[in-house]
């Protein structure tokens, strides 16, 4: 039998057109516009939920400090400068460390300078310390630089340096003059100056208090004050307001969306130019975690302006630009010239002057912001609150009665 060859058929491919290349594309482009902000949006939930977070670690390191020394850190411990005025010693954010298992970082220094945290030993151990990124004292979700430098006076001899970045701040309530200190900068000098001074120390971390002081020079408004301030440990107890309504701590974001300026009432026309030219066309509202000290005017062309861990209710959440934080009057920016700033004696430090403002309270969140009650829950209030609950909401002594219910969002 003849077997019949089989014809064999190539098969024609036939490749896609330009028109069904393009609507694919177009398809394809609208479900990424489709779920692209649900992924972003997806980001963000879990940023803002570190971002929370974060500052319920605080609420427990808080607490656990408490628990061991039977008060809340201060905000930092002064000591005198020798003109009259006072330098920081140390703050609560590096005390802290320990509670933020973080003892490494807080030992290591230790090493060096036992016993000692004065703001100068920081500088001098090095951006291998004072760089460092601490996960837990930067919010995710806010665009702030992980590490920003800071150009330190001439006048301390170290180099300028990076300094890890902080997003948050302790509240010193409802007051615009925190800094005061509740003795006179002669309570601390050496017995022998001129004229003659004291020894006087405060309790600090199990140390008892010593010496004498002649006491506030001019005292603070009482039903004004947080639960931190500088030269002052709170007792749980001592907040008598509820620390379920009592402001701990809130976000304080920095960055190149919040330009500083100066003044209670300041606007756009008063933020203050970058004039130490680190990149930016403005001084933007920005601390490490291991720099809490007030920017001070007369170090302004050193690039030392900026703000610190401290921030006020009395400011509206969110306020933009932000109020800086400094220690005394302003003289004209980058005026250095004899006769001018602190350093010439012309600038008081006490609490009658108007002029010692604190910062306000910021979040990247639209809206509002996370805050830590003192209780250690976490709550979030609306940049919209009536300046009467906010304020009171600072306090730990007003005597305001209000519903919390009604001010949380």
């Amino acid at each position: 039998m003849r077997k019949q060859p089989r014809v064999m058929q190539s098969a024609t491919r036939r490749g896609f057109t330009l028109i069904e290349l393009l609507v694919v594309m177009a398809i394809i482009s609208i479900l990424i516009s489709l779920l692209l902000p649900a992924v972003q949006q997806a980001r963000e939930a879990a940023r803002r939920t570190q971002c929370r977070n974060n500052l319920k670690q605080y609420g427990i390191a808080l607490h656990s400090f408490h628990d061991l020394y039977t008060k809340l850190p201060y905000f930092d411990r002064t000591q005198p400068a020798g003109d009259g005025y006072f330098y920081a010693d140390s703050w609560m954010g590096i005390d802290l460390l320990p509670f933020m298992e973080a003892d490494n970082i807080y030992q290591k220094e230790s090493s060096i300078t036992p016993d000692s945290f004065v703001y100068t030993d920081w500088y001098a151990v090095g951006n291998d310390i004072t760089g460092i990124n601490l996960s837990f004292s930067r919010c995710p979700s806010s665009a702030q630089a992980d590490e920003f430098m800071i150009r330190l006076p001439a006048v301390l001899g170290i180099p300028d340096g990076d300094f890890g970045a902080m997003t948050y701040a302790f509240s010193c309530g409802n007051l615009l003059a925190p800094w005061c200190a509740d003795h006179s900068g002669q309570d601390e000098n050496n017995p022998t100056a001129t004229p003659p001074g004291g020894n006087y120390k405060a309790d600090w971390n199990g140390v008892p208090e010593s010496g004498t002081k002649s006491g506030y020079l001019v005292p603070p408004d009482e039903a004004e004050i947080g639960p931190f301030m500088r030269h002052r440990a709170v007792n749980l107890v001592q907040i008598k307001d509820g620390t379920s309504n009592t402001i701990c701590m809130g976000e304080a974001t920095g960055g190149i969306d919040w330009p500083m300026c100066h003044g209670r009432n300041c606007g756009d026309s008063d933020i203050y130019p970058d004039i130490t030219l680190l990149g930016r066309p403005y001084y933007t509202a920005e601390y490490g975690w291991s720099w809490a000290i007030p920017g001070d005017s007369d170090y302004s062309t050193n690039g030392l302006l900026l703000t610190n861990g401290m921030a006020s209710t009395f400011w509206t959440f969110n306020r933009n630009p932000v109020i800086d934080n400094h220690m005394g009057v302003a003289d004209d920016l980058g005026d250095t010239t004899e006769g001018s700033g602190r350093h010439w004696g012309e600038v008081i430090r006490d609490c009658s002057n108007i002029e010692h403002v604190v910062g306000n309270f910021r979040s990247p969140h639209t809206g509002g912001g996370f805050f830590l009650m003192c209780d250690g829950s976490v709550q979030w209030f609306g940049e919209g609150m009536h300046d009467i609950p906010r304020r009171a909401l600072g306090t730990i002594n007003g005597g305001e009665i209000f519903n919390m219910g009604e001010v949380v969002d």
